[in-house]
């Protein structure tokens, strides 16, 4: 009987596990899930969790806030267990978790299968995928934390040798290569043709530009602004990425825009309503590569200022990354947005 393991640590991860279980035919699975990332991230993705077929197991590893030893133990010590299920497929939701990394390279397992995380698949095929690079994480340059980082990898019995080839299941459009083989998302369980269409109401969806420093706070509201001109007669409602700060929203309620956040993924959140929004538009969030896909009914706009808006990315911290810095993923989102023919682009 086939088995298969999920590591996921975000609740839009979810989206792709119940599309990969129909799309690979498999009755039979665990999750792994990993408290490792900002805001209340965990608590949605257990909430979500919750709308799957049950797994057999959940593995779950708790946040740690310890040093070296203590954050490689929280996942490490499930190794044997892990091992233990003989599991035919590994499904990997993120290739720039050391987690991630190191429990699929230790399980040995021929079948390894990458989600997408995001639009992140994008400037990673182009970046490092597309050179036969699965995980780019930079060398620590603290010789002394490398090493004892090393010990204890090894001491758990823990592998860090890649994979010579990973199949990517995706919702984006991109060509095979000879160690990536792809299985296309449909994304077709939260499909829906929305029969009641609220012709005044635009939703906008935050990506956290703030927050991860690609801009200030007063140029991002005044590029909301800038968004808001483009259609004057509609009622606009701001979605916030989960990592926005409370003083941003604030400020952005403050400026007129009504504001909703949001205790799940935006797709389930348009897939439940009666009455959908006329059209959902962002910068270069995920969402809108997915809401196309998802609800035809619905508009889906790419708003693209200057680059020069998103100039703070140069500088700003890349995490576990080496390839690219973060002006040059988000250069890249905006490349395969124009491209797709079921998005439309305004520059502004």
């Amino acid at each position: 009987m086939e088995r298969a393991l999920f590591l996921i640590d975000t609740p839009s991860h979810v989206i792709n596990v119940r599309e990969a279980l129909k799309s690979y035919s498999l009755t039979e699975y665990d999750l792994m899930i990993n408290d490792c990332n900002r805001a209340d991230t965990f608590i949605q993705l257990k909430a979500m969790i919750g709308t799957l077929t049950p797994p057999s197991k959940i593995v779950e590893v708790a946040k740690v806030e310890g040093g070296l030893n203590e954050r490689i133990h929280a996942y490490a010590q499930h190794l044997p267990f892990l091992l233990s299920r003989q599991y035919s497929h590994v499904f990997i939701s993120s290739t720039r978790q050391h987690w991630q990394r190191d429990i699929v390279c230790s399980l040995n397992i021929s079948k390894i299968v990458l989600l997408d995380d995001g639009n992140a698949t994008i400037p990673f095929y182009e970046y490092f995928f597309s050179k036969g690079i699965f995980f780019d994480f930079p060398d620590d340059p603290d010789i002394q934390r490398r090493s004892k980082a090393a010990e204890i990898r090894n001491y758990y019995n823990i592998s860090i040798v890649e994979p010579t080839k990973i199949e990517l299941f995706t919702y984006f459009d991109l060509k095979p290569l000879p160690w990536l083989s792809i299985k296309r998302n449909s994304l077709t369980s939260l499909q829906k043709d929305h029969k009641k269409i609220d012709d005044s109401l635009v939703y906008i969806i935050g990506v956290g530009a703030v927050t991860v420093k690609y801009t200030s706070q007063a140029d991002y509201l005044d590029l909301l602004n800038r968004t808001r001109a483009l259609m004057p007669d509609k009622t606009f409602c701001y979605i916030p990425h989960r990592i926005e700060s409370q003083e941003l929203i604030d400020d952005i309620e403050k400026i007129g825009f009504l504001v909703n956040r949001l205790n799940m993924p935006i797709e389930n959140w348009i897939y439940q309503l009666d009455v959908a929004p006329c059209t959902v538009l962002s910068y270069y969030s995920t969402a809108l590569f997915t809401c196309a896909t998802m609800f035809k009914s619905i508009r889906t706009i790419s708003i693209q200022p200057d680059m020069s808006t998103w100039l703070g990315a140069k500088s700003s911290h890349v995490w576990n990354l080496k390839s690219c810095n973060n002006y040059q993923l988000v250069e890249t989102i905006y490349k395969y947005l124009n491209a797709d023919k079921s998005i439309e682009s305004i520059l502004i």
